[in-house]
């Protein structure tokens, strides 16, 4: 944020540990989760199942505590459970708007500040010193509303295309059947895979052949 040298008037920065206060949830077994109930509970990426009791009566902002996706930030629903996987702000030692804050934070990408461990973790001590640009209460507000406006139609037109790609799919399907169960097709000698081609197996014993960002199947898929 060092690029922002100038605030706008009534702004100013601050340490958001000057701000709020963060503490971790309580634990819950996943059992617990896989039992079901009316109230969500949110771990380190989100929600994870329901249980029957809740911890929170009113919306809170949580942060991914460990793992993988650790710094994610989600805002909850009324009455929900947060396991200790994920930190919350349970004090406002100034006044603002959740909505606000919880965009404030998605857009700090708090993950790139975790730890690199065999197991990623973020705590208070690496958030709360951050400096974040911090308007008054109104402006806030305007911001989270234009935010959430912006946010909506964005995932209105995810869902248009979601659909057009999932009919394009459907119809991509069709066109495969109206050849391969063809009359024609009937007639076709039915082989092995097994005769016609061969697969290949990465070596488990060469770990870089699991690294990397192209997907690959395994015989069971």
């Amino acid at each position: 944020m060092d690029e922002l040298n100038e605030l706008p008037q009534g702004w100013k920065w601050v340490r958001l540990g000057d701000v709020f206060k963060l503490k971790s949830g309580d634990f819950l077994p996943s059992s617990e989760t896989e039992k079901g109930g009316d109230y969500y509970v949110y771990g380190g990426n989100g929600i994870t199942g329901k249980h029957n009791s809740f911890l929170f009566k009113e919306e809170k902002i949580v942060i991914g505590r460990v793992g993988a996706n650790c710094g994610s930030v989600h805002l909850t629903h009324p009455k929900s459970w947060i396991t200790d996987n994920a930190l919350y702000i349970s004090e406002k030692i100034i006044d603002f708007d959740n909505k606000f804050m919880f965009f404030w934070l998605i857009c700090l990408r708090l993950n790139k500040y975790s730890r690199s461990m065999a197991q990623p973790l973020i705590s208070g001590q690496i958030i709360l010193p951050i400096e974040i640009p911090f308007p008054p209460l109104p402006e806030q507000q305007r911001l989270a509303t234009l935010l959430t406006a912006k946010l909506a139609l964005i995932e209105q037109a995810k869902e248009k295309i979601t659909a057009q790609l999932q009919a394009a799919q459907a119809l991509t399907a069709a066109y495969l059947r109206e050849v391969f169960e063809s009359e024609e097709a009937k007639g076709w000698e039915l082989v092995k895979l097994g005769d016609v081609c061969k697969s290949i197996v990465p070596n488990r014993d060469k770990p870089k052949s699991f690294t990397g960002n192209i997907p690959w199947v395994t015989t069971d898929d």
